[in-house]
């Protein structure tokens, strides 16, 4: 294999507050392998981060969470739908570190069905112990933001305000090293990916990955698999300029332009957190396979989309392929009276 091994060196430059069980596993997905046809596939077990039920937000909050409590923060101000996972790590990381959590919940979905609006993510931010804020019907998701973040000033409490996803050029550092070290685990097992695939939400994941194989110079698709953005450029403008800004951070003078930025759009659809008869099958197919466990709204999708690449004829038997499990699973209890996935 061949790649620049620097990067995981430079990381260590930065600051950053533990939060993760790292390294997460490398997998082979051999029975989904055999089932497909095409290339070995393999899983990266992001969903195995440890905190809260663990999730890839884990990884950028290690490196947001310094220059919070730097400032002297004492509350952390977040934002996310009514089963965000960004919300719920963001809040146990705040646990971790003696930071209260005061979050903003919108239920953009629409569903009103108990599960949904009591189980899933929504129960483990009360359990954490979050004091949480739902958005009205008609506020924007900044002014809901900024109206919490007034209340926590009112109250006396000194705020700061993370990002939606954590997707900043500081967070996506935290997939910069997970691209670093995937490269060391898969340099073990004596193969390079050709391509790895993973849910594109708010944009950080996708652009510190990209960042990381671009400063190991490692020739690897980037694949992301769009779940939340409704307009397609929108989301390749912000992972261009994530990416731009974390290529800075590690003094790399690569140019990025959205061209260059590889999104699958064909899973979205019906919307956000809406499900679809690909997404049932990836899930159940992992599930009755590999013994893994997807969810509805990311990676369920996110591996649809894979699914769709390998039956294609997207890759070549002889290649490799990899799936970061970005997390999620808690979301797959509040679609228990949605989706019957019998």
């Amino acid at each position: 294999m061949d790649f620049d091994r620097g990067l995981l060196s430079k990381l260590e430059n930065f600051d950053r507050v533990p939060l993760c069980h790292l390294p997460t596993a490398l997998q082979p997905l051999d029975r989904l392998s055999k089932e497909l046809g095409g290339p070995r596939l393999w899983i990266k077990r992001d969903d195995c981060t440890g905190l809260s039920l663990g999730g890839n937000k884990s990884r950028k909050l290690e490196y947001v969470l310094p220059e919070v409590i730097s400032s002297g923060a004492d509350t952390l101000i977040t934002i996310g739908a009514m089963q965000s996972n960004h919300v719920r790590q963001t809040i146990a990381a705040g646990v971790k570190c003696g930071l209260e959590s005061w979050v903003v919940l919108g239920n953009w979905v629409g569903y009103e069905q108990p599960s949904y609006l009591k189980s899933g993510n929504r129960l483990l931010d009360d359990v954490l112990g979050a004091k949480v804020f739902e958005a009205d019907a008609d506020e924007l998701p900044d002014d809901a933001l900024n109206r919490v973040y007034d209340a926590a000033i009112a109250a006396g409490r000194k705020p700061c305000i993370v990002a939606l996803g954590a997707s900043t050029p500081v967070g996506a550092l935290g997939y910069a090293h997970c691209a670093g070290e995937l490269l060391l685990q898969c340099e073990a097992e004596k193969f390079m990916p050709s391509a790895v695939y993973f849910a594109s939400g708010s944009g950080g994941t996708q652009a510190g990955l990209l960042a990381g194989m671009l400063a190991a110079k490692a020739n690897t698709v980037v694949q992301g698999v769009s779940v939340f953005h409704e307009d397609g450029q929108l989301l390749l403008d912000t992972i261009q300029s994530i990416c731009a800004g974390t290529l800075d951070l590690l003094s790399e003078s690569y140019t990025v332009d959205t061209g260059g930025i590889c999104l699958d759009e064909s899973q979205l659809a019906p919307g956000y957190g809406l499900p679809h008869s690909a997404m049932v099958e990836a899930l159940q197919l992992l599930a009755r396979l590999e013994a893994i466990i997807l969810d509805p709204v990311y990676t369920g999708k996110a591996m649809a989309g894979l699914i769709q690449d390998v039956r294609n004829g997207r890759f070549e038997p002889g290649e490799n392929v990899v799936f970061i499990h970005t997390g999620g699973t808690p979301g797959l209890f509040a679609y228990a009276d949605i989706v019957d996935f019998q």
